[in-house]
């Protein structure tokens, strides 16, 4: 409603105005739907620009849907860090891209670099960017780090001629060293000429002995008399086990045990006159040879009133049985099952090894490993290999 007034403020007419209800209602109706066309066009386009987003991103993430990707590479890091090996890659720029636990232990970095960092900024030493330069591998390259005896492999990654980074994987070179040398028994042969060294440089102390105070008679009666103390024990083994590795092997932890007042002797009845026929040479002494070595360190230890080893060894055409009996304290029943698992030890750190390596040879033979043990009375294996089997 308006009122119209003169000059003098007097009201001299009306003017009223009229909506109808149903008008106001039809046209908040046409906002509301304009409102939610757009709202519904809009929400369209956002879904689809959010699956071609998807879809382009699955594409540079190799076909893996984001969340399967982030999983597969915390597995992969876990994985990574996991190994013994160390690995660590750069690329062309030489940033890191890749690097594991091992490796920043082996390389001696006080805290894991972040992916990114130049590498020459904390290895100066690195050969990674020549390698990319030559684009050629390096193989069995010699470390020393920090004290630290590193064996390294170096190589360029290339992709269709052209390189695009370089890898290294470490390994610590004493460990390699001491896993062939359980895999190969070549220290069980050392032993046996250290051994044969000693005890014959003790003889020629003797010998000297007797020519500073002039008595050439019992260096005489010394020389004619005198045989090395192992002489009967290498003939014994000599004419019974043929096998010139396995013979070099137990004549060497005879002495040893010998120089340790240990007993260790073979079974009566063994016999060995031909090459094992069901698995390698080197596969037996790596047996035995851990199987002896254990029970050594076993009688070694305790003041133990007997210290007797008694090796068995029957080697013919249709099988194989070695046996180790020692008179040590036996193995409780706690850690039994667990004596063949890799790394586990009661000897300390860096050990565990021999027991996992004798259960891998059996079961990649088909063999089978016997263990009886009685605290305070000793412990056995034996261990079977059957040509039936």
């Amino acid at each position: 409603v308006i009122e119209f007034k003169n000059e003098n403020q007097e009201i001299i007419g009306f003017v009223m105005v009229s909506v109808l209800t149903s008008s106001i209602s039809h046209l908040m109706n046409n906002i509301l739907k304009t409102f939610l066309l757009v709202a519904v066009f809009l929400l369209s386009v956002g879904i689809l620009l959010s699956h071609i987003l998807y879809l382009h991103l699955k594409n540079i993430l190799l076909g893996y849907r984001p969340e399967d990707f982030r999983r597969i590479h915390i597995e992969e890091k876990e994985v990574m860090d996991a190994m013994e090996e160390g690995i660590l890659a750069i690329n062309t720029d030489g940033e890191i891209i890749l690097i594991n636990e091992s490796a920043r232990k082996l390389l001696a970095f006080e805290h894991m670099p972040s992916l990114g960092t130049k590498l020459t900024d904390i290895y100066p030493e690195t050969i990674l960017p020549q390698i990319i330069k030559l684009a050629a591998p390096k193989y069995n390259d010699h470390l020393l780090i920090h004290e630290n005896n590193i064996l390294s492999n170096h190589i360029p990654i290339m992709k269709q001629g052209t390189p695009m980074g370089a890898i290294s994987i470490f390994r610590d070179k004493t460990e390699v060293t001491r896993l062939a040398e359980e895999l190969t028994g070549t220290h069980y042969m050392i032993d046996t000429l250290r051994a044969f060294n000693h005890e014959f440089k003790n003889k020629l102390h003797v010998i000297l002995g007797y020519l500073e105070i002039g008595e050439l008679d019992k260096i005489r009666e010394l020389i004619l008399h005198t045989n090395l103390a192992s002489a009967n024990v290498v003939e014994e083994i000599i004419h019974t086990i043929i096998v010139p590795d396995i013979a070099a092997l137990l004549i060497g932890k005879i002495i040893r045990a010998n120089e340790l007042d240990i007993h260790l002797s073979l079974k009566p009845d063994c016999i060995c006159i031909e090459e094992p026929a069901n698995i390698p040479t080197d596969a037996c002494i790596t047996i035995l040879g851990n199987l002896i070595e254990n029970a050594i360190e076993e009688l070694n230890g305790p003041d133990l009133p007997l210290k007797e080893i008694e090796v068995g060894i029957y080697i013919w055409k249709t099988g194989i049985i070695l046996s180790v009996d020692d008179t040590g304290r036996g193995i409780p029943k706690e850690i039994q099952k667990r004596i063949f698992e890799q790394g586990f030890s009661t000897k300390g750190e860096n050990r565990g090894s021999g027991m996992h390596i004798i259960q891998s040879i059996v079961n990649r033979y088909h063999g089978e490993i016997e263990l009886e043990t009685e605290e305070q009375v000793g412990t056995s294996f034996t261990i079977t290999f059957s040509q039936e089997r």
